[in-house]
């Protein structure tokens, strides 16, 4: 029967309070690596970087469509543009062969 005093409760206990003693230090050692960890990469504590940076990624996804939209208006406008200068160009011709034949 062991009783509170005995060395083997005493021994166990001790071992116990070992154990939990090089736990908390573990705990606590990687406690700091996710710390100096996440503040190299710029998150901070409750992630409020995280959603900085997913604010401005949703923000630069906009932007992105964005100038899509206005590349492809541009384009329509040059397409359009090349087609007047063309017609401008043809006019031109017919004109200087109908002053040819005036001529």
């Amino acid at each position: 029967v062991h009783t509170r005093n005995s060395p083997e409760v005493s021994n166990s206990m001790t071992g116990y309070l070992e154990e939990m003693k090089d736990i908390k230090k573990d705990n606590f050692d990687l406690k700091l690596k996710v710390f100096f960890l996440e503040e190299r990469l710029g998150i901070g504590i409750g992630g409020v970087s995280v959603k900085r940076l997913s604010d401005e990624n949703i923000d630069l996804k906009i932007q992105l469509q964005q100038c899509k939209a206005e590349i492809e208006n541009k384009s329509s406008l040059i397409k359009e543009a090349i087609q007047a200068i063309d017609d401008c160009e043809k006019k031109i011709t017919d004109l200087e062969e109908q002053n040819d034949e005036l001529g």
